[in-house]
């Protein structure tokens, strides 16, 4: 996956109703913008994001993409897809920048975000337009001129917030439990194979089973892996 940063701006902010440390961040839509990295315009597919790094507690938010310590301006406590929009719950940090940054979208100063994400590179369709399908976001950042200007802000109860940046984790432990499931269902499947093919073919060899199990083994899972 690129580690290119891509600045989807189709963002607005909101202070959080609930919480004046907090703002409530629409990072990013499905509506195509144009981005330097391609000659075409391109679309995030809203179902293809992986927000575990968004989720983890340690994704920073920041200012204009800038990554240094200097340009901290609090964290990301969360986020989730809704639809065609993907949505954060930002804290801001007890620095002068942090609550410069505050008092400025409190005020209605600062209004438009943007985000930076690793992705596949993805196809462009009939219309010309690249759909970006896999992308990890990994920082959100508060910038004051977007890529496009399609979102306002917005506005959402602490409750649902946090009722839907919960439901994401539980999709995402999910996701992650089946994946390890099905490594685990892979691997029983190449033992039993390499268990049940390797005396016959040991026995037209001249080989010794073991070896050729584990060498059946070691192939399949090399396949599998290339695969």
């Amino acid at each position: 996956m690129n580690d290119e940063l891509q600045t989807a701006g189709d963002a607005g902010i909101s202070p959080h109703p609930n919480d004046k440390r907090k703002a409530v961040i629409l990072m990013a839509s499905s509506a195509f913008i144009r981005r330097p990295s391609y000659d075409e315009p391109s679309m995030l597919d809203m179902e293809g994001a992986d927000l575990s790094t968004l989720n983890s507690g340690k994704a920073p938010l920041l200012a204009d993409h800038y990554r240094s310590l200097d340009s901290l301006l609090g964290i990301i406590e969360g986020a989730w897809i809704d639809g065609r929009h993907a949505f954060a719950v930002v804290r801001f940090a007890k620095t002068a920048r942090g609550e410069e940054a505050r008092e400025l979208v409190a005020d209605g100063i600062l209004r438009n975000a943007s985000v930076g994400f690793g992705y596949d590179p993805g196809q462009v369709d009939a219309n010309g337009i690249r759909i970006i399908r896999r992308w990890t976001p990994y920082e959100v950042s508060l910038v004051t001129v977007p890529a496009n200007w399609v979102c306002g802000p917005v506005s959402q109860d602490l409750a649902l917030a946090e009722q839907a940046i919960q439901r994401e984790r539980e999709r995402q432990h999910a996701a992650a439990r089946n994946q390890e499931n099905s490594a685990i269902r892979a691997e029983v499947a190449v033992r039993s194979f390499a268990t049940v093919a390797a005396p016959g073919l040991a026995s037209r060899l001249s080989l010794d089973p073991a070896v050729v199990a584990a060498a059946l083994a070691a192939e399949a899972k090399a396949y599998q892996a290339a695969a």
